[in-house]
This record gives C-alpha cells, structure tokens and sequence, in this order.
C-alpha cells in the first residue's frame, strides 16, 4: 500500500495593514468624534465672544487693532488646547487598554508582531488627530481668520511627536497612560520652576523633566502675533523644542524597547 503523506497547511499570517482600517475606526468612534465635539464646541464659544467685540468695534474704528490682536490671542488660545491635550486623548489607552480589556489574545492569535501592530496604531491615530485639525481649522476659517498653514501643521507635529511619546511609553507601562502623562507634564512645570530659583539639587533634577513652560513659547510662533505686535516674540524656540521633542522621541523609543520585553498579557 501506498503511504499518504500529510502536509500540514501553511499558517495564516494577519495582514497588517488591513489592522489599520479597523485601528482608524476605533479611533474615529472612540475619539476622534469627540474630540470633534468637545474641542469643536471651545471654538464656538470663541467664535461668539469675537463677534460680540466685532459689532463694538465696527462702532469705534480706533479698535480694529487691538481686535486683530484679540483675533490672534483667541487663535493661539484654541490651538494650544487642541496641540497638548489633543495628542493625549489621541494615544490614551493606545496599547493598555488592549491589554486591560484581554484583547491581546485575540489581537494576537495569528502570527502578528505586536511592535509593529501598535507603531502602526501610533501613525493611525497620529493621522486622526491631524484630521481633526484639519477639519476644526476649515470650520474656524469660515468665521474667523487664523494663522498661517504651515506654522500650523508644523506646530501640531512637533507637538504630537513630543506629547505622543510619554503616552505611548505610559500606555506601555500602566493602564493609567492619559492621567500619568498629564500628571507628569504638571510636575515637569513645578520641577522647572523650582529649578530655575534654585542652585541646589533642584536645579538639577529639572533637567529630568522636560521643558514645557519654555516649550509653550512655540506657540507664539504658531500664532505670528509680531506681525501684528513686533513686540510680541515671534522667533522660533529650536533650543526649547529639540530638547521636548527629543524627549517625546526617546519616549517613544523607551517605549517600544518595554512593548518587546515586557509581556503584553500582563496587566
């Protein structure tokens, strides 16, 4: 008799990139809608006050300045709400919450590299949130001017890089990511402020939080209110900005060394 020989099938491989459609879905009906909302109805209320203080200056000529002013200042205002806590709400959760909710077992029944599963999380949502923007800007733009494109887009990315990668390294570490990333953020400013009054060790354990005070100063970039104001500091922060970006960068990187080492099945 003839033997048969049995070859087992070949083991399915998952496709990546169809993992992105449903990563972007999530994102969408988990937060992106409402960051839609919550960041969308801020500008509303911005865009009211500004048209109250339009009909009084259309009464007083003599104010259309200080109202470009105002006009920049309420821009400035939104745009640095959307840029740092955006970024958070966009990342949190982005690995802890697969492991919170037991859904790495089926994330991961097929052949998957986790790293490159929540890296490509990371870009999806990264692209979330600048559609976002881009869709709160085009509302904002209809009623109110705003600043320049680029400076805009360049704003956000540095942003998202800088805050993205202490959420990504926090959802890797704990199931608490967005509260330990904000928690952190507010002690990088005291730990600032209390280094740059100080000459002792506080002086020194600044360094090992990231800038963020100074780092806000990119947002007068953003707004280009010296155009309106040559007082007003309009001078790009590189020090300031290459220091926190790097650091969200080394986050990041801190990060995806822990997601390799560390077993997601563990809580």
């Amino acid at each position: 008799m003839t033997s048969l020989t049995i070859t087992p099938a070949p083991r399915r491989r998952a496709q990546l990139l169809r993992y992105s459609l449903w990563q972007a879905r999530d994102y969408a009906i988990n937060l992106g809608i409402l960051s839609f909302i919550l960041f969308g109805l801020l500008g509303v209320l911005e865009i009211m006050q500004l048209h109250v203080v339009a009909r009084a200056v259309s009464r007083s000529p003599g104010l259309a300045a200080p109202f470009a002013m105002m006009q920049a200042q309420s821009f400035e205002h939104l745009f640095t709400m959307y840029a740092a806590v955006g970024p958070i709400l966009a990342l949190s959760g982005v690995v802890s919450q697969d492991r919170a909710m037991g859904y790495v077992r089926f994330l991961f029944a097929k052949p998957l590299n986790p790293l490159r599963f929540y890296l490509q999380a990371f870009v999806v949502r990264g692209v979330g949130f600048f559609v976002v923007a881009a869709i709160l800007l085009a509302c904002y733009r209809a009623f109110e001017p705003s600043a320049d494109l680029a400076r805009i887009a360049a704003g956000l990315a540095l942003f998202f890089v800088a805050f993205g990668g202490m959420v990504f390294l926090g959802s890797v570490l704990s199931k608490y990511d967005g509260l330990g990333t904000i928690a952190f953020l507010l002690i990088s400013v005291m730990a600032w402020e209390k280094g740059a009054s100080s000459k002792g060790v506080f002086h020194y354990l600044a360094y090992l939080f990231t800038p963020i005070e100074k780092f806000s100063a990119l947002d007068d970039w953003v707004s280009n209110m010296h155009a309106l104001d040559p007082r007003m500091a309009a001078a790009f922060p590189t020090k300031w900005v290459t220091w926190t970006v790097c650091y969200g960068v080394a986050c990041l990187v801190l990060g995806v060394i822990m997601l390799r080492k560390r077993p997601l099945a563990r809580a």
